[in-house]
C-alpha cells in the first residue's frame, strides 16, 4: 500500500464529508506528534525544560486527556465536573485532579493516546455533519 501524501487533505470515507476532513487534521496533528516524540526515553520524557511548566510525557498525557473529555462531554453528554479525577489531572497538567503520571514509558503514554483516540473515531463513525455543525456547551472549558 502507498504511504499517504499529506499534502492534501482528504475526508476519510468512513465518516460523514466534515466529520472525515476534520478525522483527516486529526491524524495529520498526531502524525507529526508521533514523530517528533519518536525513540525518546523516560527521562527525556519526563524533562521539564527551563522556562517551561509541562514535559513532553504531561503534553501527551493532556493530548489523551483532551480526547477523553471530549468524549465524555460531547458523545456521552455527561457534565464536566463528572469527568474521572485522571482525566481533569491531565486535561489541567495536574492542576485539577489527579497529576498525570510521570515515569511513564513512550509506549504506554503512546497506548493510552491510541485508545482513547479509537474511541473517538468509532464516535464520529456514528455522527454526522449536522451533529458536527450543532453547538457544544462546556462549562468552564478555558477557565479549568
Amino acid at each position: 500500500m502507498p504511504e499517504k501524501n499529506w499534502s492534501r487533505i482528504e475526508p476519510n470515507a468512513r465518516y460523514s464529508p466534515q466529520i472525515g476532513a476534520l478525522v483527516e487534521m486529526m491524524n495529520y496533528a498526531r502524525m507529526t506528534t508521533l514523530q517528533a516524540v519518536e525513540g525518546l526515553t523516560v527521562e527525556q520524557l519526563d524533562a521539564v525544560p527551563a522556562g517551561f511548566f509541562n514535559s513532553i510525557g504531561m503534553l501527551l498525557a493532556h493530548i489523551a486527556a483532551v480526547d477523553r473529555l471530549y468524549q465524555h462531554v460531547s458523545f456521552d453528554e455527561r457534565p464536566y465536573e463528572e469527568a474521572e479525577p485522571s482525566v481533569l489531572g491531565g486535561l489541567s497538567m495536574g492542576k485539577q485532579g489527579t497529576p498525570p503520571p510521570t515515569g511513564q514509558s513512550l509506549e504506554r503514554l503512546l497506548t493510552e493516546l491510541e485508545v482513547s483516540r479509537a474511541a473517538t473515531l468509532e464516535a464520529f463513525a456514528a455522527k454526522d455533519d449536522a451533529w458536527l455543525a450543532s453547538s457544544l456547551t462546556v462549562p468552564y472549558f478555558l477557565t479549568a
